[in-house]
């Protein structure tokens, strides 16, 4: 097999052609390239596992309202973390021009629709989204369902106009039969994230025993507060929910339903805080950019699938990983690629994405791409893309999703296949 990289724990009959959609995950024995040893397994249940889409460079799941409810219960009584953000428009477009933004975005363990002109903008691009699941809606269905076995949500909140947290706790607190408690709020005033996330607050959030924060302090301010101040927090479930404190403490009115129904929210919001119209109309205007750039020839150009099978292969040579994709990578048929970006963030080395075979390809397989770069941040690492056509980048442009190009990597030994494998995997239709 030469240098470099050998397989373990293989013959050459396990390296035959993989069937359609399958991986194969191997053992690396590090020969002195850099890269460390990889269990041949992978966890059961992590990022890759997220039915996420790439909306216009962000990442997105596929969830519904009762669905995201019972997460958020299911992770409190487990004591697991949960980091949800709830994109709408102006998340959208703070993200198009600050890299922090989108990276706080991504770094959460459930993204959600938030607002009707996002939900227009993802059917227009082909993800099943099946409805809006706005914050506040989120947080109204575990606030009015039954506590699961008598345990309440323990809420403390965190920012929002002046005295709204106090506001807000009592009205909660005055809920018959409601599923949730407060056990604290705090102002901490003005000033940056890094200050709001001193010991001090981080060490009250966590005297209350919170099984939920919610912080409200401005849709940017409240991405980096979490991001500073998620680590030192003991509560599993963080969120950012910046009008939940206000409407719950009675400070800002929530529209009627027919206008929610209608999407007309944002005028509602604007009659109750008429500071909000100057936001509204930037981000209306780059709205009407992405309709017509990216949205509308999406919608006219959806995944045409060629019939190519869906092939993940990962290689390694000179310390680094490359994953060669072939064939088509469409919702419902990626669990080869899943089972490739799982084993190739195991491994301390840099990552290339080969796309010099693909196919048809959609938001959901972007969406896996997002989760590569999620798992990825924590190491300060980055993965690069290759082989992209102009029909590849024009369609990447179309979805906004940003890239790093890297060069052309060195054919090395082949972890989950050959190179036979990517070969075939593009069939004639």
């Amino acid at each position: 097999m030469g240098r470099g990289h050998q397989l373990t724990n293989a013959s050459r009959d396990e390296l035959a052609a993989p069937s359609a959609g399958e991986t194969r995950v191997f053992a690396l024995a590090d020969n002195g390239g850099g890269v460390r040893n990889v269990a041949a397994t992978a966890s059961l249940s992590d990022e890759f596992d997220r039915d996420v889409w790439n909306l216009f460079g962000l990442p997105v799941d596929a969830v519904n309202l009762a669905a995201a409810a019972s997460q958020v219960e299911a992770a409190a009584r487990a004591g697991r973390r949960l980091r949800i953000v709830t994109p709408n428009v102006n998340f959208l477009c703070m993200a198009r021009d600050d890299a922090v933004v989108r990276r706080d975005v991504i770094d959460n363990e459930i993204s959600l629709v938030d607002g009707a002109p996002l939900l227009l903008l993802a059917r227009l691009a082909g993800a099943p989204f099946p409805e809006r699941v706005a914050g506040s809606d989120l947080f109204d269905v575990l606030r009015r369902r039954p506590a699961p076995r008598g345990r309440k949500l323990r809420v403390f909140f965190f920012g929002g106009l002046d005295g709204a947290g106090a506001r807000a706790c009592a009205a909660l607190n005055a809920d018959v039969g409601g599923g949730m408690e407060c056990v604290g709020s705090l102002d901490p005033g003005v000033g940056g994230a890094d200050e709001m996330s001193g010991d001090s607050l981080i060490n009250a959030i966590n005297a209350a025993r919170p099984d939920f924060v919610v912080a409200a302090l401005g849709a940017r301010k409240g991405l980096a507060w979490i991001a500073s101040a998620a680590a030192r927090l003991d509560a599993p479930v963080i969120s950012h929910l910046g009008a939940v404190v206000n409407f719950v403490g009675g400070d800002v009115r929530r529209a009627p339903r027919f206008l929610q129904r209608l999407g007309l929210e944002w005028a509602w919001r604007i009659l109750q805080e008429p500071a909000l119209w100057r936001r509204y109309w930037s981000d209306a205007k780059t709205l009407a950019d992405i309709m017509i750039r990216q949205a509308l020839p999406l919608a006219l150009n959806p995944a045409t699938p060629t019939g190519a099978a869906p092939v993940a292969v990962v290689s390694s040579a000179g310390g680094e990983l490359e994953i060669a994709v072939a064939g088509d990578q469409l919702a419902g048929k990626l669990e080869a690629l899943r089972r490739a970006l799982r084993q190739a963030v195991s491994v301390s080395a840099p990552v290339t994405v080969d796309l010099s075979r693909i196919g048809a390809f959609d938001g959901a397989f972007l969406g896996q791409l997002l989760m590569l770069e999620k798992a990825l941040m924590p190491q300060n690492r980055r993965f690069t893309m290759r082989g992209l056509d102009r029909a590849a980048r024009r369609r990447l442009k179309w979805h906004g999703f940003a890239f790093a190009e890297g060069r052309a990597a060195p054919r090395g030994e082949a972890v989950d296949g050959t190179e036979s494998d990517i070969a075939g995997g593009r069939q004639t239709a």
